[in-house]
This record gives C-alpha cells, structure tokens and sequence, in this order.
C-alpha cells in the first residue's frame, strides 16, 4: 500500500519534476564553458557592450538621446545595471544565458496552457537543446530580451483571454513595452497580435462569449500604444524604420523585390530542413537549424495548425510563425537564410515542434489503447529520439561548432588576442584597425575611448616620434596588405623588431607586432 502511494505521488508530480530536469539541462548548455565559448566576441557584439558599458558609468542620458538606443533602451539598461555590478564580459554572458533559460520557462507555461502539459515539456526540452537556440543564448545580443518577452506576452495574453482579468492584461501590456524596447525586430509581435485579434473578431462565437475581453483588449492596447505614440512623436528612434531601411536594399522596381523576396522564402523555409544559415555566430556554417527528428515533428505541427487553424489556440501559432519569419524573406537587404532575422519565429517553431510529437504519441497510443506493452515501446521510440536530439544539440556547438576555425574567425580571435598582447607584455600597444574593429579590442578591454589605443595606418603616420607606441600590431595573414603596412611602419620608425602572434588553437598566425627602438 505505502509503495503504491509512493508510486502514485511520483506520478501526479512527474510533470513538475520533468519541467525542472529540463530547466537544469537549459542553464548547463547554456552555462557550460561560457568562460571561453563563444572563444572570442563579434563585432556585434562589441556594439551593445559598449553602449551598456558608457550608460553603466552614468551616460543615461544616450538611452534617450541616441536615436540608435533608445529602441534597445530595456535591453542596453538591463545589461548596464549588471555591469555596474560586475564589470566584466562575462556578466553580460552570464545575463543572456540566464534569459535563454527564462525563455524556456515562459515558452512550458505558454504550451501548457494552449495544448497541455505532454506538448508543454516537448516544446521545453526542444527549446533547451537546439543549437540555434544555444548559440543566440550565448550571445550578447538584444534579441535574447525580446524572445522571453515574446514567451512570457504570449503566456499572459492567453491567460487574459482565458480568464478576463485585468491583472493579466496589464502584465502582458507592461511585457510588450518592454519586448518594444529589447529588440527592433520585436516591433512585428504586435502586428501578430493585431492580425490574431482581427481573426477572432470574425468569429460569430466571439461576440457573444467574451464581451468583456474587448474592453481589457482595448486597456492593453492603450498601455502599450503610449510609449510607442511618443517615440513616433520625438521622431529620434522609430525601430519599426530600422527594419524597413535594413530590408530595403537598393532603390529597384517591385519585379525585383517580389522576386528576390520569393526567393529567400524558398532559402528560409528550407534553413530549418536542408541549408541554414552559414554565419558562424548564429550557427555552424550550413548546417539546418534542426536536426531530422525536430524538423519532421516540426512539419507535422504546420500540417496540425493548418488543418485546425479554425481553433484560436492554432491559428495564433501560425499567424506568429507567419509574421516574425518575415524579416528574412522580404526585402533586397536581406542574405537569406538569415538566424538572427528570424529569431522570433523561435518559439513557434518549437512550439509546432511539441505539437507534432505530441500528435505523434496521442496517434501510436490510439492505435493501442490496451496494450500496454506497444505503448511503452512507442514511448521509449520518442524518447531515445529525444535524448539523441540532445546529445546532437551537444555535439553540434561543444564539438563541432567549438572547433572549427572559421568559428574563430567570427568571434574575432584575432582581436581578442590583440587585447591581451599588450597587457600581458606591460607594453602600450598600437593596433591598426577599423573603427568597428577597435570596439571589438574595448568591449574586452572594458574601456570605452578605442582611440586611444589604435586606429588607421594614416593616423599612426601622423603621430610624432616623440609619442610613438612601444608596439604596432598588424592584424592579418601574410598578403600583400600586410607586407605593405610592414614596409609603412618600419619607414615611419625604422630600426625596430617585427614578431608574430599564432593562434592557441591551430597555430595560425593572428597578428604581426612591431617593436619600436
């Protein structure tokens, strides 16, 4: 009797205890080795460190200032307070990784309302185990803010419709503001939004069920719609502009838009199944953004959503995965397929994703409603799948991804190197560099006047001799660029020593330094 009540008690805590397994898988792919993977920092990258590094020293005015802030404000202010805490890279590693696993969180609590714990936890473990889902994670990018607060908007405005109250319409009004000011491709969930409320209203049902729905959908709207409204009004910062101005591409005619746009949906719809996208900070170059498992489960969630597109809990997935892959197709300033532009079309996927699976188990365990023995089999088929999309997700980005070179080369190892030279040499190091480049050496210097230690090979010329660096650093392989800025530096200060600096990894050669007399 007791192990049967022992027995029972596990089983009614099951979910729970699998829900929380499947958050500690989430933050150990995310935390494991976050110390040297990434192995360096992008340029990207450097762009929000920076910007959170100037606001942590007290320039709170450039959230409001700067036009190219102040859609990204939540975000660069986020990160800010954490750096004034610590300050340090790795804080702000620390800080989208844990928001890679608040995304997880809202992304169960949202399928388990719409379609059940089972597809809840699949949808989770999904979620938790994808490379392209790790690697943004990892990153320091706004885009992580705008995925959680895309799950958890999704999870709050379902429940306000649900149940009606004002309390969940109010949070989910504040998580919209906030998501409006994480990332500029979060300016599209509203038009997810809109287009899901037009649907429902068509809906006879609807205007005789949840009359009150209308005037909390009208509150929420007014809540979100003001930040927006003086934005547009200030005339600084319109992210929504952003999207248009990166996705239009030279001034053609319509011919030309319709045809490349139609192109990169072919490109985007395929990066899930056969080609992915091959920039290395977003994913290992070409490979599909889900394995074969996830993406056949994936495709049979689209057929699902298609065929019962009539129930709103559907509909709303579709019309989300319809919208927020957009910025990947339309366009002439788009390189389909493209990871980053249609990050927010991740929880759909994976949404889609559990539905599929989970259709899959409902089916085999219809086919055998008694026998027992069938059913296990069925079960122990999905999960060995499960746990070898895992082990996959594992391989993919702390194998695969973590060693190839062109991994390196994306996260600049070359700069990062470059940083450390001059402090671990106690010398003053001059790096000729672009201005993008220099942000990549002050973003792991934690300093924000790149300036003041490199800049153009013309500005090093024009330096007097009497302030000249003790070393120069040149960056790049041997080529004939290189052997020129050679030639260059040592007629500017002659009698000085060259050396090289090789890469940790492979040996490579990373930079040339100059020692000057």
């Amino acid at each position: 009797m007791k192990k049967r009540a022992t027995y029972s008690a596990l089983n009614r805590r099951l979910g729970t205890i699998l829900f929380v397994v499947i958050l500690a898988l989430a933050a150990f792919l995310r935390l494991h080795k976050l110390a040297s993977l990434p192995p360096g920092i992008s340029v990207d990258e450097a762009q929000w460190v920076l910007n959170a590094l100037n606001v942590s020293r007290g320039s709170l005015g450039q959230l409001f200032e700067r036009g190219s802030n102040i859609g990204f404000a939540a975000y660069i202010g986020l990160s800010a307070i954490l750096l004034w805490l610590w300050e340090s890279l790795l804080a702000l590693r620390y800080l989208n990784a844990a928001l890679g696993v608040v995304m997880v969180a809202g992304l169960y609590f949202w399928a388990k309302d719409s379609f059940g714990r089972r597809a809840a936890l699949l949808t989770a473990f999904l979620a938790a185990v994808n490379p392209w889902a790790l690697t943004l994670s990892r990153n320091v990018l706004p885009i992580n803010l705008g995925l959680a607060a895309l799950v958890w908007l999704c999870f709050l405005a379902q429940r306000a419709y649900k149940t009606g109250k004002w309390g969940y319409s109010v949070a989910a009004a504040l998580t919209m503001v906030v998501g409006c000011f994480s990332a500029r491709l979060f300016w599209l969930v509203p038009v997810v939004f809109a287009v899901a409320a037009v649907v429902l209203l068509l809906q006879r049902k609807f205007v005789s069920s949840r009359k009150r729905l209308l005037v909390s959908t009208a509150v929420v709207g007014l809540l979100v719609l003001v930040p927006m409204v003086v934005l547009l009004l200030v005339g600084k910062a319109n992210p929504a502009v952003g999207i248009v101005r990166s996705n239009a591409g030279d001034n053609v005619g319509l011919t030309v838009v319709a045809k490349t746009s139609l192109e990169n949906a072919g490109k985007t719809a395929l990066m899930f199944f056969t080609a992915g996208d091959e920039n290395y900070t977003h994913n290992l170059g070409g490979v599909p953004l889900l394995n074969a498992f996830t993406a056949l489960m994936f495709l049979l969630g689209v057929l699902l959503a298609l065929a019962r597109r009539s129930r709103m809990t559907y509909g709303f997935v579709g019309i989300g995965l319809t919208v927020l892959v957009l910025p990947s197709i339309v366009g002439l300033g788009v390189d389909a397929p493209d990871a980053y532009r249609a990050a927010l079309a991740m929880p759909f996927v994976f949404m889609l994703a559990g539905i599929g699976t989970n259709h899959l188990l409902t089916r085999w365990y219809a086919m055998f409603p008694i026998n027992t023995t069938a059913r296990s089999l069925g079960l122990s088929f999905v999960v060995l799948l499960l746990i070898l999309t895992a082990y996959q997700g594992y391989r993919q980005y702390f194998v695969a991804w973590a060693q190839d070179p062109q991994t390196f080369v994306a996260y600049r190892e070359d700069l990062v190197e470059a940083a450390r030279y001059g402090k671990a040499n106690q010398t003053e190091s001059y790096i000729v560099a672009r201005s993008e480049e220099l942000a990549v050496v002050a973003a792991n210097r934690m300093v924000l006047n790149a300036a003041g230690f490199g800049g153009s090979i013309e500005q090093l010329e024009s330096q007097a001799l009497a302030n000249k660096p003790q070393t120069i650093i040149l960056l790049g392989a041997d080529s004939s660029e290189l052997r020129a800025l050679k030639r260059r530096v040592e007629a500017k200060f002659p009698r000085g020593t060259f050396g090289e600096s090789t890469s940790p990894f492979d040996e490579s050669q990373l930079f040339v330094w100059y020692k000057t007399p």
